[in-house]
C-alpha cells in the first residue's frame, strides 16, 4: 500500500521549521521552492527529514514555480501516478495555467457564503470572451450527505487534442 505524500509549493520557503505539518505528519513531506530560497532555511527543513525540490520560476513571474519540474520528480522517485491539488486560488491558476489538470473535483455544500472581496476558485483565468473559457466535461455527480461532488474532466480542443465529449451522467450516485 501506498503511502500518500504531502507536497508545498512554497516559492520563498516561507514554511516554518517548527510547523504543525511536520511536527505532526506520519506522512513524508516533500518542498517545492525556488532557486532563491534560503540556504540555512533548507538545511534545517532537510534535518526534519523533509524532501526538498528546487524548482525554476515560470518565465517572467519569479513568485510561480514551473510545476512540471516538481510532478516529473515525483513520478521519478515516487512513482506517483495522481496528485490531488489542495490549493488557493494561485496555485489552482498556475496548475491550468501550465496545462497540468485533466479532472477537477468540485465539492457544493449548500451554504452561501462571500463578500465583495472574495477571491474566486482559479486566479488568472479571466477570459475576455465565455467561448474562450476554460471547457469542462461532467463526468459523475455523486452525492455525500448533504454535499454534492461533482467530477469534470477538463475538455481539450486543437489538432493534436482526442476527441472530448461529456458522458451521460444520469443519475446521482449515492
Amino acid at each position: 500500500r501506498r503511502v500518500a505524500r504531502r507536497v508545498v509549493l512554497d516559492p520563498q520557503l516561507r514554511l516554518p521549521v517548527g510547523s504543525r505539518l511536520l511536527a505532526a505528519s506520519s506522512a513524508p513531506v516533500t518542498v517545492a521552492t525556488g532557486p532563491e530560497a534560503d540556504c540555512r532555511k533548507r538545511d534545517a527543513l532537510v534535518t526534519r527529514g523533509v524532501e526538498l525540490v528546487t524548482l525554476q520560476p515560470v518565465p517572467g513571474c519569479r513568485h510561480r514555480l514551473a510545476v512540471t519540474g516538481l510532478l516529473q520528480h515525483l513520478a521519478d522517485r515516487h512513482a506517483a501516478t495522481h496528485v490531488l491539488a489542495e490549493g488557493g486560488s494561485r496555485l489552482l491558476g498556475s496548475l491550468f495555467g501550465q496545462g497540468l489538470v485533466d479532472q477537477l473535483l468540485v465539492y457544493l455544500a449548500p451554504r452561501l457564503m462571500g463578500d465583495a472581496r472574495a477571491v474566486g476558485a482559479v486566479a488568472g483565468l479571466a477570459p475576455l470572451k465565455v467561448d474562450h473559457a476554460q471547457k469542462l466535461a461532467l463526468a459523475a455527480v455523486k452525492r455525500l450527505g448533504e454535499d454534492l461532488l461533482l467530477d469534470y474532466r477538463i475538455v481539450t480542443t486543437g489538432p493534436d487534442a482526442p476527441a472530448t465529449a461529456a458522458p451521460d451522467v444520469g443519475h446521482l450516485t449515492q
